[in-house]
């Protein structure tokens, strides 16, 4: 049976080569270094099944193509095929066109690309010198895997979501990203140790960190038998119940921390307790040795114990410059003095309340002559009397002391 090869050479006519024997030979030259020759062989007869099989292709160059010669060797063979070309390219088609490949091979590299049009799936494959690059790809995601001599990278991407794993000789990076929230968790690990980032990290099962720092940290749960703090936030720290067997440090702020936040008025500090007004201003200080009464941001007196050879009590004093009022409230919130102590002299007024704006007396202490003594003296007038140390009684009458000798002139 006769048989026929066909050829078309670039975008030229499909021609028939030699209609003969099985042995055929064609002479061209290429226009471009990117010009194709696609070879068809078919039987003479139209009705004929089946395919050709295509065996011992020789190129050579020159317009002569010579009687066949057979290769003495395999590689003598492919040589003589590929002699001198720039570019040798494959591609593939399924008879039902759904699938596809090419693979193009060239002094610089090699590419392939795969196909699947059914599923809309796609594989590319390149490769150079020192570089391989493969993608996998779908409508709704991609992989990528490059590597180098000094770095292998994977990455991993849809709509949503990026993930890259990164190995070099010196560190290894896992990293993932949310493109849509804007989230992002990074882990990497170098000689010196290893780093988590991230909005949110969980670490299950039993895990044991040999030394740890945490500068941040909520933890629900924590049982632990040791634990050394180095500065604890007392402002910040809730305790709903503690058993403390040995407290070390400032206890006034320890216990200041906690009571504070019960009393805007009362509060704790180092020196002890003390109390304020609406203002923010000292009112009273609570010391060991009793309590001391503030005002003007000044100690203006106490209330302590007192106690020595003479005797001991309960003392309530003023300060020098100040006065000790003891009083009555006639209506809310409003004092009237009754009686007057002098924290400078220790002169006693005695006020009353006979008159709207009060009446009474005070007592002074005074000297006639040489003789000391006090004055029991009218608060408003000169006018009272005089009793000495050393006997002497006397009446002082607008300003004046008269004597025993001038009551009865």
């Amino acid at each position: 049976m006769g048989l026929h090869l066909d050829v078309q050479i670039a975008d030229q006519l499909r021609q028939v080569l030699i209609d003969g024997d099985g042995s055929f030979s064609h002479t061209f030259i290429p226009k471009t270094p990117n010009d194709l020759i696609q070879l068809f062989n078919a039987s003479v007869e139209p009705d004929m099944i089946g395919d050709n099989v295509l065996t011992q292709l020789r190129l050579v160059h020159g317009s002569d193509a010579g009687p066949y010669i057979k290769n003495t060797s395999e590689d003598s063979r492919i040589a003589q095929i590929f002699k001198n070309l720039q570019q040798f390219r494959l591609d593939f088609t399924s008879l039902r066109g759904d699938l596809e490949a090419q693979i193009t091979l060239s002094r610089n590299g090699l590419l392939a690309q795969f196909l699947d049009n059914n599923n809309n799936l796609r594989t590319d494959i390149a490769s150079i010198a020192g570089q391989i690059i493969a993608k996998t790809s779908s409508d709704t995601s991609a992989s990528i895997r490059e590597q180098t001599p000094r770095i292998i990278r994977d990455s991993v991407t849809t709509d949503h979501f990026k993930s890259i794993i990164e190995q070099s000789p010196d560190k290894v990076i896992q990293a993932i990203s949310d493109k849509v929230n804007g989230g992002e968790s990074i882990f990497s690990q170098t000689a010196d140790g290893f780093r988590l980032a991230g909005k949110m990290t969980s670490i299950t099962g039993e895990t044991l960190i040999e030394k740890g720092v945490i500068t941040d940290a909520n933890i629900s749960n924590l049982n632990a038998d040791k634990i050394t703090f180095g500065t604890l936030n007392g402002a910040k720290l809730k305790v709903v119940n503690i058993d403390v067997k040995s407290l070390v440090g400032n206890v006034a702020d320890f216990v200041q921390a906690n009571f504070n936040s019960i009393s805007n008025s009362l509060h704790i500090n180092g020196d002890g307790m003390y109390s304020t007004r609406r203002n923010g201003s000292i009112s009273a200080k609570y010391l060991a040795d009793g309590i001391q009464i503030w005002g003007s941001n000044r100690w203006v007196g106490s209330l302590s114990y007192w106690g020595d050879d003479n005797g001991k009590g309960v003392v309530l004093w003023a300060k020098s410059g100040f006065t000790l009022n003891l009083g009555y409230g006639s209506e809310e919130r409003i004092f009237k003095t009754a009686l007057e102590i002098n924290g400078t002299t220790g002169d006693i007024n005695v006020n009353t309340a006979l008159m709207y704006n009060g009446v009474g007396f005070k007592i002074e202490k005074w000297t006639i002559g040489s003789e000391p003594g006090v004055l029991l003296k009218n608060k408003y007038a000169s006018s009272g009397i005089f009793l000495g140390n050393y006997g002497s009684v006397m009446l002082y009458d607008h300003a004046e002391f008269y004597g025993k000798n001038r009551w009865d002139t």
